[in-house]
């Protein structure tokens, strides 16, 4: 199975809680483990009781979802376990164990990086400002880094 696929559905299982997706994967060895385990070695390894019963759904049906849907439109996906993985990114003390992104990912390293935080609750007006923002900053040489949450980021 496509390694990306699973790196998917285990986001999606754990709610996007990067934390706790690289402890699994510390603690497993690889994504195969991660999602081949079962109830017993999911306890185990200590995860919340709030997680067993997402994790124990091996249904990828969602998953395949999101990656056709970044296929279609273009968006690359990059996994902890990728050679393409950033390795700056791939040593810091929690790394994300996944990166969507759009355009040429080892070009991101040759430039300067900048990531914008604003609110969650934003106006059309603050989130149009930003978008200007980013788009000028972007036209001037820097990689605009986004973490995809909701409101200004």
């Amino acid at each position: 199975m496509n390694k990306q696929i699973l790196w998917i559905w285990l986001r999606l299982a754990l709610d996007g809680n990067s934390k706790m997706m690289f402890a699994l994967y510390q603690v497993a060895g690889d994504i195969e483990s991660i999602y081949r385990a079962d109830k017993t070695q999911y306890q185990a390894w200590g995860l919340p009781e709030r997680y067993l019963k997402a994790l124990t759904d091996k249904d990828t049906g969602r998953a395949y979802n999101i990656w056709g849907l970044c296929e279609k439109f273009g968006y690359h996906i990059v996994t902890i376990d990728e050679d393409g993985f950033p390795p700056l990114l791939r040593n810091i003390a929690l790394p994300p164990c996944m990166l969507f992104y759009d355009g040429n990912l080892p070009g991101v390293l040759e430039f300067p990086a900048l990531t914008m935080i604003g609110t969650r609750h934003s106006t059309t007006t603050g989130e149009a400002c930003a978008a200007e923002m980013a788009r000028g900053l972007s036209l001037s040489g820097f990689t605009i880094v986004c973490g995809v949450a909701e409101g200004i980021e």
